[in-house]
């Protein structure tokens, strides 16, 4: 048999089968972005939620100014290829809509699994907001001043970087600092 008998040898699937199957593909393509995209907000308000909270993390990144540019840098190349990941999946979903726009019998059933741009561009902008956030907090870290309350011996260390306002609960550990001979 040629090449030429193999295509005589393809199954055809009714259009309503093809219809099927790019609807499905649609709506998988909107879930897996979903889920992407909302993992991804929802790993940097967690790590924004540590940069705040965590004294320790502050005092780390504070001592290594080289991994504060470097987080900065990669949160922007992180959002620069979450961007063009999010346009491509609106691509995709641009040419399923194509391919079922030749059924007119099947309108109506399919809008719903369809990736607005408008949609990606509120994902995109979310997540600017989030990672210009996280970045404003790295840079302020910069500079700030360290207290370390680490019990050695009995002993308090104690060390203050950078002249700016101590906070009252700083003032108590310097007291009790200076008492221990810190």
């Amino acid at each position: 048999m040629s090449q030429g008998d193999s295509s005589a040898n393809q199954v055809q699937f009714p259009d309503v089968e093809k219809a099927k199957v790019l609807i499905a593909a649609a709506e998988r393509l909107q879930t897996n972005y979903n889920t992407s995209a909302y993992s991804t907000m929802g790993f940097w308000v967690l790590g924004l939620g540590w940069l705040i909270t965590s004294e320790n993390a502050r005092s780390f990144l504070n001592q290594n100014p080289e991994l504060i540019i470097g987080s900065i840098i990669f949160a922007f190349a992180n959002l620069i290829l979450y961007t063009f990941a999010s346009l491509k999946v609106h691509k995709s979903s641009k040419a399923i809509t194509e391919k079922l726009k030749d059924w007119p019998y099947i309108h109506g059933s399919y809008e719903h699994a369809l990736m607005a741009k408008n949609s990606i561009y509120r994902y995109c902008t979310f997540m600017f907001f989030i990672i210009t956030l996280v970045s404003y907090v790295l840079w302020n870290i910069k500079g700030e001043k360290v207290v370390e309350n680490t019990p050695k011996s009995n002993n308090f260390v104690c060390k203050i970087q950078n002249d700016q306002t101590i906070t009252k609960n700083q003032k108590y550990l310097m007291a009790q600092c200076s008492q221990l001979g810190g």
